[in-house]
């Protein structure tokens, strides 16, 4: 894979990448990887900033569309104020809790691909048999 030598910066994996010598094609490949990441770092910076403001307006909306239906309720007498007021405050928790339960959803879904990359690596099968080890065909050089 040639985008896993990004890694070798973290911590947890710097004793593993520190055990190989890289040359200049992992260094071109390295420098590949880091304008994707660059890439994609700006393109999710840029959606951020579309969604943001259409997230402000949903919000608003919701709001507005709360006001109105209770606003309703109240000129026709079905409800009295301060059922109106409890109805707007209980409108406004279970909004919140729906965008915080969304937003719980996002950052366990990132929690979890960081463990699907922890486990892909553990689960890796070793090119050299631990018990065996390797014995070079020819002395070494250098």
């Amino acid at each position: 894979d040639d985008e896993t030598f990004r890694y070798a910066l973290r911590p947890e994996y710097a004793t593993l990448y520190q055990s190989f010598v890289r040359g200049p094609k992992e260094a071109q490949l390295f420098e590949q990887a880091v304008r994707n990441y660059q890439r994609y770092d700006q393109r999710m910076s840029t959606m951020a900033q579309l969604v943001d403001p259409a997230s402000k307006i949903v919000q608003q909306t919701s709001t507005i569309s709360q006001f109105s239906a209770v606003g309703d309720l109240v000129s026709q007498g079905r409800v009295g104020e301060g059922q109106a007021r409890a109805l707007m405050h209980h409108a406004h928790e279970v909004s919140r809790e729906i965008e915080g339960s969304y937003k719980d959803w996002v950052n366990a879904q990132a929690k979890c691909s960081e463990l699907a990359k922890a486990y892909d690596l553990i689960t890796l099968s070793p090119k050299i048999d631990p018990d065996k080890g390797e014995a070079p065909g020819t002395r070494a050089r250098g």
